[in-house]
């Protein structure tokens, strides 16, 4: 046992530390569900498999769109809107295409960066529209010369 000198007290305590090995236990998982299957049920309108669904792949669609977009709250609004498009457009899956969380996750990173671009096009006007429509009428600095000449 190790022995440990407090040199405050002066005293020495000894710690005994048991290092066993502890067993681990099988970690209880639930099965996975099949969720191509649930999205043709929920192309049926199948609102008990849209909840499976949504509950199997929100975090992974949650999470794609919000590295996407950056903001929670928007990255929420997104998701909203893709589960709105998966419960109209389940019946366009094509397992043979691919599986349903591909699908999914498609419809999510297109639909992310849709808003991303539309957002970026409403934010920023470029430079060159701008001194554009400065040469179609008169640019600013013509106008404050005519302004100090009628002062002055």
């Amino acid at each position: 046992m190790p022995a440990i000198v407090d040199p405050l007290l002066g005293s020495v305590r000894v710690i005994s530390v048991n290092f066993q090995r502890k067993q681990r236990l099988p970690l209880l998982r639930s099965p996975k569900p099949d969720l191509d299957g649930l999205l043709r049920e929920v192309g049926l309108g199948d609102e008990t498999a849209f909840e499976a669904l949504y509950g199997a792949t929100v975090d992974r669609c949650f999470g794609l769109v919000r590295a996407i977009l950056g903001d929670r709250a928007w990255a929420e609004d997104c998701v909203a809107d893709i589960y709105t498009q998966m419960w109209r457009n389940a019946l366009d899956f094509d397992s043979a295409k691919g599986s349903a969380t591909a699908w999914l996750l498609m419809i999510a990173r297109t639909r992310a960066i849709d808003l991303l671009r539309r957002d970026l096009r409403h934010r920023a006007t470029p430079l060159t529209q701008v001194t554009r429509k400065l040469n179609r009428r008169q640019h600013p600095s013509i106008i404050l010369a005519a302004c100090s000449r009628s002062v002055g």
